[in-house]
């Protein structure tokens, strides 16, 4: 999500992570390198008066196939966005951070290998989530659920 402006009364928050879904009747794979992020966006310091503004909302991640491999130094983030601080002259006041998005991942477990780091955190790995899902964690259903 993008950023939040300045203001001299207040600031504009950070803008809501969106969504991404990948799907494939076959695998998907992301690599060390890879990055599925839809992440909220960071607010700005307040100025002279205003208190800084709120961070931007996680958004969405779906990986819907058969096979979804996640390699260990990967990173499938939908974290929100960071509140911005507080003005130095007449408040001090920081924006809250903006609310976790939400990951789902759908795979067959025998051909599941989730070694990245996740935001949220997964549960338990491959293993499918129980009904009807642990609030604040990443949801992992068996395919083609």
């Amino acid at each position: 999500g993008g950023g939040g402006g300045g203001g001299d009364e207040g600031t504009g928050g950070g803008g809501a992570g969106g969504a991404l879904r990948l799907a494939s009747p076959v695998s998907i794979t992301v690599a060390a390198t890879g990055r599925l992020l839809a992440t909220g966006g960071a607010a700005q310091r307040g100025a002279c008066v205003g208190g800084g503004g709120g961070g931007g909302s996680g958004g969405v991640i779906y990986l819907y196939s058969p096979a979804v491999n996640v390699t260990a130094a990967a990173v499938v983030s939908a974290a929100g966005g960071t509140g911005g601080p507080g003005a130095t002259i007449y408040s001090n006041t920081p924006g809250g951070n903006g609310g976790p998005g939400r990951i789902r991942v759908s795979a067959v477990p025998a051909s599941c290998t989730l070694g990245g780091t996740f935001t949220p955190a997964l549960v338990g790995g491959c293993a499918a989530t129980p009904a009807p899902g642990v609030a604040g964690r990443t949801y992992v259903g068996s395919y083609p659920e």
